[in-house]
């Protein structure tokens, strides 16, 4: 018995005790006058001291009763019957063809990887996020195929509520507004946050929001959008080249608290596109807010571009021309709001100059030229000046 020294008759001949030591006796005398007991005492010293991918060896010296090369005798019956009982209680994290190969049968309220995709239906791109770092998750053997543990209970219920959340990109495509908005929604009580950490952990996301509270929310504001008719602009639009998330939700909170008038057009759309609300008064409402902080964060290239009036082919040259600064290079960049709110400050696009002047591109352009103001950098598709210029 290995029980923190060498294995017994490792390096002696058949018949040959003069190895034994005191130790060795005593923990033969335990195991025979104390059975089972003794022995699920003696196979747990040696799991301890032993760790390693397979079951067999984390018995020791037991373990050999449990191959099948051992012959059928009582002896191998009574190690079967008593060995996998052990192993099961101490739950090892060993290879998961160990389980199945030696009919061990765990506690009930522990799953492999395997067990929890087939009895849970869990994608095991799910599981691999919980690989330690998931409350659920209980030990794992390093090779690479060891099974995986997890507290089933845990799971269950993580799992559950995963699958009834909503991430910030679910929330903004559900009520129509930009995925930055989604924090402080949920800050200002509108949404209600998920803080189960293993559930947040499965989307792969920082935030994850209770989609009960989301379409709640949705048909909140189209509720309040039939009882008037106001003809203005959606509220993308009266929110244009705002960059902050509490500008957002007070806008929304004064809609449902009758602060701002709204009617919806079409009740199938997303309330951010259905909602149309006078953008006088959004303006008025949003002056008395006073100054609001651009928090960090990111939006993409499409979001950008319909926060700043323009199509997405205008920011992916701008991007190309170096006017944008990307926080998330790659195909589908990403750029902060902080660099968005930076350029709506310093700039203005050409075409938002001839929309302010109620001219036509070309007239523009001639009276700009005329006014001594030229574009500072010309994309492909746009132009761009200084704001203060323009302004003048």
């Amino acid at each position: 018995m290995r029980v923190g020294g060498k294995e017994p008759g490792s390096n002696a001949t058949r018949g040959d005790f003069s190895y034994f030591i005191e130790h060795h006796l005593a923990a033969g005398v335990r195991l025979v006058t104390d059975w089972p007991r003794g022995i699920h005492s003696l196979v747990e010293e040696i799991a301890r001291v032993n760790p390693t991918q397979s079951a067999q060896r984390s018995a020791g010296f037991f373990g050999r009763y449990l191959g099948p090369w051992c012959s059928e005798t009582a002896l191998r019956a009574l190690m079967k019957s008593e060995v996998p009982l052990v192993l099961a209680k101490m739950d090892l994290a060993v290879k998961a063809s160990s389980y199945s190969r030696l009919n061990i049968n765990r506690r009930d309220n522990v799953v492999t990887r395997t067990e929890a995709m087939t009895a849970l239906g869990i994608p095991v791109k799910t599981l691999w996020r919980l690989d330690g770092a998931g409350q659920a998750f209980i030990r794992k053997c390093d090779h690479r195929t060891g099974a995986r543990l997890f507290d089933a209970a845990k799971l269950k219920r993580s799992f559950d509520t995963y699958r009834g959340a909503a991430t910030t990109e679910d929330v903004a495509a559900a009520l129509g507004l930009p995925t930055f908005v989604a924090p402080a929604l949920a800050d200002a009580g509108l949404v209600s946050r998920i803080t189960d950490h293993d559930a947040v952990i499965m989307a792969g996301s920082r935030h994850l929001y209770d989609f009960a509270s989301v379409e709640i929310l949705r048909a909140r504001l189209l509720a309040v959008g039939n009882t008037l008719q106001v003809s203005g602009v959606s509220i993308w639009k009266a929110l244009e080249r705002e960059f902050s998330p509490i500008a957002w939700s007070r806008t929304v909170s004064a809609i449902l608290g009758g602060d701002l008038d709204a009617s919806v057009t079409d009740p199938t759309a997303p309330p951010g596109e259905a909602l149309r609300v006078r953008p006088a008064a959004v303006r008025d409402y949003r002056r008395k807010l006073g100054r609001l902080i651009v928090p960090e964060g990111n939006v993409c290239g499409k979001e950008a571009a319909k926060l700043l009036g323009a199509n997405h082919v205008f920011v992916s040259e701008a991007v190309n021309a170096g006017v944008f600064q990307l926080s998330e290079p790659g195909r589908r960049f990403k750029i902060a709001l902080r660099t968005l709110a930076d350029f709506n400050a310093k700039y203005v696009l050409h075409s938002e100059v001839a929309t302010r002047i109620g001219q036509s591109d070309s007239a523009t352009k001639l009276w700009l030229s005329r006014s001594g103001v030229t574009p500072i950098r010309v994309c492909p598709k746009a132009r761009i000046g200084r704001a203060k210029a323009s302004n003048r």
